[in-house]
This record gives structure tokens, sequence and C-alpha cells, in this order.
């Protein structure tokens, strides 16, 4: 985000004198081979100004923010916006942002040879008769975390780490 110094096209631009092509297109250029996406801002449509008055007053969108897919794909909120103008020709921009917090965990897996080793089913019984209290939904939660937090402890104790064997045979 920042002063660009250029523009994408004409409707970035008021004033008498119509901008050039030429730095239109490299910028248009730049962004597109970047795979840059331009992020919508509220506030103030032009972000800088020349300081003149009557013809020769030009206002163009120069400050922006741009971003590229995998920033946005981590972000759960983005918004930019123009705040108010002070001694500058330019518009300060406030970006905020959040980043999502994934913690993505592994699947949980019942493997078809636990069901044929013996103790398999006295770890269920176990685990499953444990007390809970709760609504039914609440109950059948906890139960099934505790089961799969069993299960796991006796998958290693009885078989250890299947994917090692594997590697080792």
């Amino acid at each position: 985000m920042g002063d660009f110094n250029s523009i994408l096209g004409a409707h970035e631009h008021r004033g008498h004198f119509n901008p050039t092509r030429g730095p239109m297109e490299e910028f248009q250029l730049w962004t597109n081979n970047n795979h840059l996406i331009h992020l919508p801002t509220a506030g103030s449509l032009f972000t800088w100004r020349n300081g003149r008055d009557g013809i020769r007053s030009t206002e163009r969108r120069l400050d922006i923010c741009v971003s590229n897919q995998s920033w946005m794909d981590i972000s759960t909120s983005v918004n930019c916006s123009t705040l108010t103008r002070n001694d500058s020709d330019h518009y300060p921009i406030l970006l905020e942002f959040q980043l999502t917090n994934h913690n993505f965990l592994t699947q949980f897996k019942f493997l078809k040879m636990w069901s044929l080793h013996e103790n398999c089913k006295v770890v269920i019984l176990d685990s499953w008769s444990t007390r809970i209290i709760g609504c039914p939904m609440f109950v059948l939660s906890k139960k099934l975390q505790n089961l799969k937090v069993r299960l796991k402890i006796w998958n290693k104790d009885v078989f250890g780490n299947i994917h090692d064997l594997v590697k080792n045979s």
C-alpha cells in the first residue's frame, strides 16, 4: 500500500488535462503480471491533489492498497479507507485486516486393523462407560473425544508408529 504515483485509468483522474496513457498501461500491466488485487477503498475517491486552483487543479487516486491472492486467503476481513488530509497533498490511507488463525488438525481415522485386535473392544467399552453429565449432544461429543484420545494411545502402545514400520519393511 502506498503512493504508486500512477493511476489505472481516467476514472482515477480529475482535471482539465487528460492523463497520459503510457504510465496507466504500464501500471495495469505490472499489477496484472504480478496477479495483484486492487483493494476497494472507502472515503475520498482521489487521494492526491496538486494544490492548484481553476484550470490547473488536478486530483488523482495515487495512493492505493494492493494484495495478492495468498494474502487474501489468510485474511478474514480487510478494510481500506482514506483518512482526513491535513498538511500533505496526499490523503493518508488506513488498512485494517485480520488474519485467520486456523490450525488444521489431522483427521481421526479408525483403522480396520484395530477391530481385528482382541483388546480393541475392551478399550472402546472402557472409554464409553465413563460417566459424563450434560445434555445428550455434549455427552456424545465428550465420549467421542475421550475415545479418540484412548484409541490413539492404545494404537501407539500396541502397533507403534505404522508409518515407520512400513518405511523400515
